[in-house]
C-alpha cells in the first residue's frame, strides 16, 4: 500500500540566513520578493552581516543583524528570531556558523520551529573544480536553490521572473539625489567594475587602466563601480588622466543607491563580483569577465544571457568556486590572456544586439 505524499502547511513565519557573502544576499533578495509576493501574509525576517543593512533597506522585512564571528552576536541574532516569534528558518548558506545558528534556534523555540537548508551541490562543484577530469556541468543556479529550500518550508508558490534584464535605457533619468555625481542623462553609459575579492577573477590594474581608456573613446561616460580602498583609488587615478568622461563612484553611494545609479547605465562590464550581482538586480544588462571562476558554479547573475559572457576555454579553468585557489601555472592565465581589446568588442557586440531587439519590440 503506497503512503500519501503530506502536504506542508506553508510557514506564517519565515527567517532568511546569508551571513558570508554579499553576491549570495543579492540573489537571496530574487527570492525575498517572490516570497512576498506569493506569501503577502508571511511575517519575513534577513538574518544578515551587520555591514549589508543597506542593501535590504526599503525590502520591506525585518532586518536582523548577526556577525560573522563570535558566539554572542549569534545568540542574540537567535534571541531576536525568538522574540519575532519567527516558526522556520531557511538557510542559505549551509556554513557551520549557519548550523551554529539553526541548532540555536531549534533549541530556543524547544524543537517546534521548522529548518531549512539550501544544497550547496558540494559534490558536482568538486568536480567541476578539481585538476583533473573536470565535469563541466552547470550548477543550480543559487536563486533555484535558495527556491528549493524554501519549498521544503510548504513555501511551493514562489515565482521568479523570466526576463528581468530590460533593454538599454538611453532615456532613463539619473535619479534626483545622484544628479550632482553623474548629471542629465545624455548618450551612452557603460559603467565598469574592475576588482574582485581574489586576484584570479579581475584583471591587472594596468590591464583596467587600459580598458577604461578604451571605453572612453567609445562611449559617452564611464562609470566605475566598487566598494574597497583599492577600488576608490583606482577610480579617482582613472578619473584625473582620462578627465570628466570618467566617473568614479566607489565609496559615494550606499549599495541601494547604487542599484539605483546602475538602473541609468546601459551595460555595465564586472568581474565576479558583487556588482554583478546588483547590476542584475537594477534589471541592467552585464558583460561578465570569469577568470579562475566559472558560471556553472552557480554564481551567474540571475537573468543574465549567457552569451554576455567572456571566457576562456582552458583545461585548468575552473580552479575554484570562489577563485580562492592559487593558478598552478602561476600566470593566472585565464584571467590575463583576456585583453582590454576582446572586452570592448563583446561590448559593442552586446549594446548593438540590445538596440537591434529594442527595434524589433517597436
Amino acid at each position: 500500500m503506497k503512503s500519501k505524499r503530506v502536504k506542508r502547511e506553508p510557514a506564517a513565519s519565515v527567517a532568511l540566513v546569508v551571513l558570508a557573502e554579499m553576491s549570495d544576499l543579492i540573489d537571496a533578495l530574487w527570492i525575498l520578493r517572490a516570497l512576498r509576493e506569493g506569501y503577502p501574509e508571511c511575517k519575513v525576517a534577513i538574518v544578515t552581516a551587520p555591514a549589508y543593512r543597506s542593501l535590504v533597506e526599503g525590502e520591506g522585512v525585518e532586518f536582523i543583524p548577526c556577525p560573522a564571528r563570535g558566539v554572542a552576536g549569534l545568540w542574540r541574532a537567535v534571541c531576536a528570531l525568538r522574540r519575532g516569534g519567527y516558526v522556520a528558518l531557511a538557510d542559505l548558506q549551509g556554513s557551520v556558523r549557519t548550523f551554529m545558528l539553526r541548532v540555536s534556534f531549534m533549541l530556543r523555540t524547544l524543537f517546534n520551529g521548522k529548518t531549512a537548508v539550501a544544497d550547496k551541490e558540494r559534490r558536482s562543484r568538486k568536480m567541476l573544480t578539481r585538476k583533473f577530469r573536470k565535469v563541466l556541468l552547470p550548477n543550480a543556479f543559487n536563486t533555484e536553490r535558495y527556491r528549493m529550500a524554501l519549498e521544503r518550508l510548504g513555501l511551493t508558490s514562489l515565482s521568479l521572473p523570466e526576463n528581468p534584464i530590460g533593454s538599454p535605457k538611453r532615456d532613463c533619468v539619473v535619479p534626483e539625489q545622484l544628479a550632482q555625481v553623474l548629471g542629465e542623462k545624455s548618450g551612452v553609459w557603460v559603467g565598469y567594475a574592475p576588482f574582485a575579492d581574489t586576484r584570479g577573477k579581475m584583471f591587472p590594474t594596468t590591464t583596467s587602466d587600459r580598458l577604461v581608456s578604451l571605453l572612453v573613446e567609445r562611449f559617452d561616460r564611464v562609470v566605475i563601480f566598487g566598494g574597497g580602498d583599492m577600488e576608490r583609488l583606482f577610480a579617482e587615478g582613472v578619473a584625473q588622466k582620462y578627465g570628466p568622461k570618467v566617473v568614479p563612484a566607489v565609496g559615494i553611494l550606499t549599495p541601494y543607491e547604487e542599484v539605483k545609479l546602475m538602473r541609468a547605465v546601459d551595460l555595465i562590464i564586472s568581474t565576479d563580483s558583487p556588482s554583478l550581482h546588483l547590476a542584475s538586480l537594477a534589471a541592467t544588462p552585464v558583460l561578465a569577465i570569469w577568470g579562475s571562476t566559472h558560471p556553472f558554479a552557480g554564481g551567474a547573475g540571475y537573468g543574465q544571457n549567457p552569451e554576455w559572457q567572456l571566457q576562456l576555454d582552458l583545461p585548468c579553468r575552473p580552479c575554484a568556486v570562489r577563485g580562492e585557489r592559487g593558478c598552478i601555472f602561476g600566470d593566472r592565465r585565464c584571467i590575463n590572456d583576456i585583453t582590454p581589446e576582446m572586452v570592448v568588442e563583446r561590448a559593442e557586440k552586446i549594446l548593438q544586439e540590445l538596440d537591434d531587439q529594442a527595434k524589433d519590440k517597436k
